[in-house]
């Protein structure tokens, strides 16, 4: 049964393989910050390093991403495993979790529709000053644009 998940234990122990999700088991106890989105699931495993992973429940069936070296490169494996049951082991409360992500989804998506140009520039700003992933990302999208944020006068 899926649990209103979209996946199953025998999802995680095909998706990553028999090892992986034998030393996935391991990882239980190190499973902190989750987050049961709306439409993902995301939480940090403490392995050598405090790892992020990500997972969600596609049309095409369940997709796992973690920011560990095996992870980035695409591969479903342990901390993988170890957010998808520890999500298992909580199924009963998933669909009231969802229900409120959705909520505060929808209350952000007004607050922000409700703010001023120069209110979300502000945002932004203030973003960038702290996020160097969505600085990067925001001048790859500008370049792309063919914007010259240098001589914007902006000081991003």
């Amino acid at each position: 049964m899926a649990h209103a998940l979209g996946f199953t234990e025998k999802d995680l122990r095909r998706l990553p393989g028999a090892r992986s999700f034998e030393r996935g088991l391991g990882y239980l106890s190190a499973v902190s910050r989750l987050e049961i989105g709306d439409e993902a699931i995301s939480a940090t495993v403490d392995g050598t390093d405090a790892y992020e992973v990500q997972l969600e429940d596609e049309d095409s069936g369940l997709t796992g991403w973690c920011d560990c070296p095996y992870g980035r490169e695409g591969n479903f494996r342990k901390y993988c495993v170890a957010v998808g049951l520890t999500v298992l082991m909580q199924a009963g409360s998933v669909p009231q979790q969802r229900s409120a992500a959705a909520a505060r989804t929808r209350l952000l998506h007004g607050w922000l529709e409700s703010r001023t140009r120069e209110e979300h520039l502000a945002l932004v700003r203030e973003q960038l000053a702290d996020d160097r992933a969505l600085r990067r990302r925001l001048k790859l999208r500008a370049a792309a644009a063919g914007e010259d944020t240098a001589s914007s006068g902006s000081a991003f």
